[in-house]
């Protein structure tokens, strides 16, 4: 875990790297180092969507999941049915598979 915190930390600080150099000629090399080379590029905005996109996407998965538990051991209508002890079945399996698979595969997804 501690790896993949250290690869995004280094990610995100390459893209705070970025300085706007004014050259005596009035040119502004927006984006560039001291040499002329680009610092940032699309990859590094495709980084930060995916990156960002599949937080909500996990974050919805673990919220959704955790309502629909909640509802049914609120309410005690929807307690003594049978087909509501499979869908929170469902639930607790898909909330199992959110917080402990889905950050890792999206960490792995978004760095390779």
């Amino acid at each position: 875990m501690k790896g993949t915190q250290i690869i995004i930390a280094e990610k995100v600080e390459g893209l705070a790297d970025i300085q706007a150099d004014d050259d005596d000629d009035g040119s502004n090399d927006e984006g560039k180092d001291a040499g002329g080379e680009r610092m940032w590029s699309w990859t590094s905005f495709k980084f930060l969507v995916s990156l960002v996109g599949l937080i909500v996407f996990n974050g919805t998965i673990v919220l959704g999941n955790s309502l629909v538990i909640l509802a049914v051991f609120t309410h005690s209508k929807l307690r003594p049915t049978t087909t509501n002890k499979f869908i929170v079945s469902l639930a607790v399996a898909d909330l199992l598979l959110g917080i402990a698979v889905l950050p890792f595969s999206s960490a792995n997804q978004v760095l390779h």
